[in-house]
């Protein structure tokens, strides 16, 4: 009786030290692994851009890089979604998404209302008629990732006032 004491004890000890060991904080992830969930929350109007959001947005463009070669160095690292605003009817609560930039290739993590999914394609960045800077990505516009401003710790695109959405990135590494 003793043994099969001292084997239970022993099987729930190792049963409980797993669970404690595969809880791992996965915040620093891998490129594919999404670190964060969607919610909707009907209540907080999160669709609706705020004043740090826009505080955001206006020092973005003051400070704006607009050196192909120095924004393409900028982004390679790890960003995240800090900012979101929908066009003229705003529902949605803001995505939970992640970038993750080699020299050539991003990863997307994009988790929305709308949209529950993972890019990985190759990019560049171009230089527009007018001297503007937009991503390139093969196989065609991934839409959270049509940004179009570009400073040191931000990233956004707004195009809210075309009934489209605002997605603020900020480098995390």
């Amino acid at each position: 009786m003793k043994l099969t004491h001292r084997f239970s004890l022993l099987l729930i000890s190792i049963m409980v030290l797993n669970l404690f060991t595969s809880c791992d904080d996965d915040s620093q992830g891998e490129p594919g692994m999404m670190t964060c969930v969607f919610e909707q929350n009907d209540d907080d109007k999160d669709g609706l851009i705020d004043a740090t959001e826009e505080s955001i947005m206006e020092d973005c463009r003051s400070n704006q890089l607009l050196n192909r070669k120095e924004v393409k160095s900028n982004l390679i690292g790890e960003w995240n979604i800090v900012g979101h605003g929908e066009g003229w009817v705003p529902t949605v609560s803001q995505p939970c998404g992640r970038v993750i930039f080699t020299e050539s290739e991003f990863t997307l993590d994009f988790h929305s209302g709308y949209e529950d999914t993972t890019y990985v394609r190759n990019w560049d960045i171009i230089e527009t008629e007018s001297g503007g800077l937009f991503f390139e990505i093969d196989g065609g516009s991934v839409y959270p990732m049509n940004v179009n401003v570009f400073c040191d710790d931000y990233m956004f695109f707004n195009q809210t006032p075309l009934d489209g959405n605002m997605y603020i990135y900020e480098k995390m590494k």
